[in-house]
């Protein structure tokens, strides 16, 4: 069975994995699994008296022993927990199980359901206001960390119409303006509100370039002036980060149980960005 067969059948049986146990525990499980089955192997032979036990009293008297059949019984189940285990740390390392971890640490941000801005209905967020937050192909960096929601998503910087493209089955809202274009498609939100967006930039040319974008939609305080300086209540829009796939990316994404999934890249034209897969965790 070659790399790419084993990759394959490696991410079937991860998705399948996750299906049955939470991904943020998968490690404890697994460990688990093996501790318990070193210890069926192990705790017959490093305590001999469970060979025979004794408790007498005045009032009864209890003897237990434990015969051969137990012994092998015993290790023969140790041994099937640590196949299991063993086979599926080697599962993880052929598949490049991820090792790094998103995770939001905002305080208001599971309120992103009240606020009257979303990815996947309206009012939807400028797509012009994601392409801000990712900036400048030709910058490093992030210079724009986060915009006002409340005062930016229908103000003239970011004026122009939405449509709602769909695209093999996926669904991109998009902006578009003469030859420029800018959409993102939703991927979902993790269990501490971190949003999973795929975005792709056209600027007139032949370049279609793809990020994975991770915000957050959350309140915080801020200073206004009219008769007189009062605080108000902002809904924002924070970057956490940001991933570039590279020109005209073409693989998968896919956001499933907190798991995020990167394919490589099978585009031969370019340089591809993303020359193997990768996952992250996306708590």
């Amino acid at each position: 069975m070659n790399m790419q067969a084993s990759e394959k059948l490696a991410d079937i049986l991860l998705r399948k994995l996750d299906s049955l146990i939470n991904p943020k525990i998968e490690s404890r499980v697994i460990y688990g699994t093996l501790a318990t089955g070193l210890g069926l192997i192990a705790v017959p032979r490093l305590i001999p008296f469970l060979g025979r036990a004794e408790i007498r009293s005045n009032a009864f008297e209890l003897m237990i022993k434990f015969d051969d059949q137990f012994d092998q019984a015993s290790t023969l189940f140790g041994f099937f927990l640590i196949l299991i285990a063993c086979a599926l740390l080697y599962l993880f390392k052929i598949h490049n199980r991820p090792e790094l971890v998103i995770k939001n640490v905002s305080p208001t941000a599971y309120m992103w359901k009240e606020l009257p801005y979303s990815f996947v209905h309206k009012e939807y967020i400028h797509p012009k206001i994601i392409n801000d937050l990712i900036g400048w192909i030709s910058d490093i960096g992030q210079q724009i960390v986060s915009i006002n929601l409340a005062d930016s998503n229908n103000s003239n910087r970011y004026f122009g119409e939405i449509q709602i493209r769909d695209f093999e089955g996926r669904k991109f809202v998009e902006w578009i303006e003469g030859i420029e274009s800018f959409s993102y498609e939703y991927l979902g939100t993790s269990e501490s509100g971190v949003h999973v967006l795929h975005t792709v930039d056209c600027g007139g040319g032949s370049g279609l370039f793809h990020h994975l974008v991770f915000v957050v939609l959350e309140q915080d305080d801020g200073l206004q002036y009219e008769d007189e300086p009062k605080l108000i209540k902002r809904p924002l829009i924070r970057m956490i980060g940001r991933i570039g796939l590279g020109d005209r990316y073409s693989g998968k994404v896919r956001f499933d149980r907190g798991v995020l999934r990167v394919s490589k890249d099978q585009n031969l034209l370019n340089g591809s960005a993303i020359d193997k897969g990768f996952s992250i965790i996306v708590r």
